[in-house]
């Protein structure tokens, strides 16, 4: 499957709601639940040129990396950048 198909079929199991419910704050995102930390990472694997190529169409990699950042207190976002 290639990126673009796999970016695609992230997108159709996007629970829109779920994202919706997501808290942004003035330090940033902020996850309430596993199911937001998921729907984040999904989100951000369909968010194209946001995140480096290696992770689009990849919600597992982004949900881990969300993860270690979470656990090191660190930004979602930037730690995602870090990784290109």
């Amino acid at each position: 499957m290639n990126q673009v198909a796999r970016v695609h079929a992230v997108e159709d199991r996007l629970d829109k709601n779920r994202a919706g419910e997501i808290s942004v704050t003035d330090v940033g995102v902020s996850l309430q639940s596993m199911a937001e930390a998921m729907e984040y990472a999904k989100l951000m694997s369909v968010s194209q040129q946001a995140v480096p190529q290696h992770l689009r169409g990849q919600p597992g990699v982004c949900l881990a990396i969300v993860d270690q950042a979470l656990r090191w207190r660190l930004d979602r976002s930037q730690q995602i950048l870090r990784r290109q």
